[in-house]
């Protein structure tokens, strides 16, 4: 990828406690790639039950982390998320040009074949329970973004373009300098109706309570894949 996009790239690994050949995975792409390896067994209680928590966790694990690379933008992306590197050169310049914060690809559910690096289906948008078009506007599953979903009606007026939201994320985003290396901003669960959602939406809260120019956007025509079928790991 640095190749790619003739800049230098630093790629940082959040391990948790996987059972699979992650971690040898990471350690052999390290030997010819920069970066760096975080493992979190020992930062965290392990008997925490509640997912959203133990997300935020593990993303401010890494935030605190990068705060001491000095990079102009930076790259979150869920390791269940599969997507062709050709989109990774424009998000980041979609990024600049809409001068987002959040730059989020447009993430859809699927059925991953990993072992031939393909996509067999997808349909639904990947995280409904972060999607806010407005203020006012939350989406819950199995309703989606996509204009094209068979199994539910869409938000999205067309299949391409970018449109402006309030809070997203698809599994891969293009995010500032200011909110990563800002260590007063975190991921945290937001209460929407008594219930927690999606730690995104904590930091967004936090976000726009200081930035009054916070930007998130959704890039619809840079797709990326979620493999449903981690749903309950």
């Amino acid at each position: 990828m640095s190749k790619t996009l003739n800049k230098r790239v630093f790629f940082l690994f959040v391990e948790s406690n996987s059972t699979d050949r992650t971690v040898q995975e990471v350690i052999k792409f390290l030997e010819t790639n920069e970066g760096a390896l975080l493992h979190t067994s020992n930062s965290i209680n392990l008997s925490l039950s509640d997912r959203i928590d133990r997300i935020s966790h593990y993303r401010n694990f890494g935030k605190t982390f990068l705060k001491n690379i000095n990079a102009s933008q930076f790259i979150l992306c869920d390791s269940d998320v599969y997507f062709d590197s050709s989109i990774v050169e424009p998000m980041l310049s979609h990024a600049d040009t809409f001068k987002s914060d959040f730059h989020c690809a447009f993430g859809l559910a699927g059925q991953i074949d990993r072992e031939n690096a393909r996509v067999l289906t997808s349909g639904h948008y990947y995280d409904t329970s972060v999607f806010l078009s407005d203020s006012t506007a939350l989406s819950s599953w199995p309703r989606c973004l996509f204009s094209g979903c068979k199994s539910c009606n869409g938000y999205l007026p067309s299949n391409s373009g970018t449109i402006p939201v309030y809070t997203a994320f698809g599994g891969f985003a293009v995010v500032s300098k200011r909110v990563m290396h800002n260590q007063k901003l975190a991921w945290s669960p937001k209460i929407v109706n008594g219930s927690p959602r999606s730690e995104h939406m904590g930091l967004f809260s936090q976000c726009y309570s200081m930035y009054n120019d916070f930007r998130v956007n959704v890039s619809i025509e840079h797709r990326v894949y979620w493999d449903q079928s981690t749903l309950d790991l």
